[in-house]
């Protein structure tokens, strides 16, 4: 059994099925990013745009949908705290909260949220790469939703990008955390702070962030675990 999840034999356990299932047969493999592919598109597919190329815009960036269960309402709460008039929330993205969200923020005058839309996928590289934080949110779901572990596409997106990673899904085995990439919140209404927090870091402590994130990347190319999968199924003559 291969899980996307380090914590797979947790579950196993938590079901009571160890005596029946050996932790030798559960096998942990996440998803990944094809780094050979978001190089290229990084490379090939810019998007222009306004804020992404003002250098004195500090950028926080949140691809994804933009539906109820991404709770994207609690980041406007946390934007409102932001004071810096530097610091935009650059969303893009799709889905059907996008519109009442966007009355919101006119009717409360969020002057640094901005709705980019949606793009294709060969544009993320390009979007990612030139955040200053890229935003992994949720919405407050807690540790019991990923109490086994974490495999979002969009982290490895973040990954690759090498940038710092701010994460406010509560998570047990995150790779985040693991590589020192970002900063793990417990809660929306921290988001704030940590900006600060990395707004103020010397350049060599960003930097640090910056190739922890990339060295994430590189473990997880599809190159490496394509080879980890080969390895499991030789290893049990499938």
């Amino acid at each position: 059994m291969v899980f996307t999840c380090e914590g797979g034999y947790d579950y196993i356990v938590e079901q009571g099925w160890e005596g029946r299932i050996p932790r030798a047969k559960i096998h942990y493999i996440n998803n990944g990013v094809d780094l050979a592919v978001f190089d290229e598109n990084r490379a090939r597919y810019t998007v222009q745009d306004p804020d992404l190329e003002d250098p004195s815009v500090f950028k926080v960036v949140y691809t994804g949908s933009i539906r109820k269960v991404n709770h994207l309402g609690l980041l406007l709460d946390a934007a409102k705290e932001v004071t810096d008039p530097r610091v935009k929330f650059l969303i893009w993205g799709d889905g059907d909260q996008r519109a009442a969200l966007e009355q919101r923020v006119r009717e409360e005058e969020i002057s640094n949220v901005v709705f980019k839309g949606k793009v294709e996928k060969k544009y993320i590289p390009s979007i990612v790469s030139r955040a200053d934080i890229n935003l992994i949110h949720g919405g407050d779901q807690g540790k019991e939703l990923f109490r086994f572990g974490i495999s979002p596409n969009k982290m490895f997106d973040c990954f690759a990008a090498g940038r710092p990673i701010l994460m406010d899904l509560p998570a047990k085995y995150n790779p985040v955390e693991q590589f020192q990439a970002g900063i793990c919140l417990s809660s929306v209404s921290e988001i704030p702070a940590a900006i600060r927090q990395i707004q103020v870091l010397l350049p060599q402590a960003y930097e640090s962030l910056c190739g922890n994130a990339r060295k994430a990347a590189a473990r997880f190319d599809f190159r490496v675990l394509t080879q980890e999968l080969m390895e499991i199924l030789e290893k049990h003559q499938i």
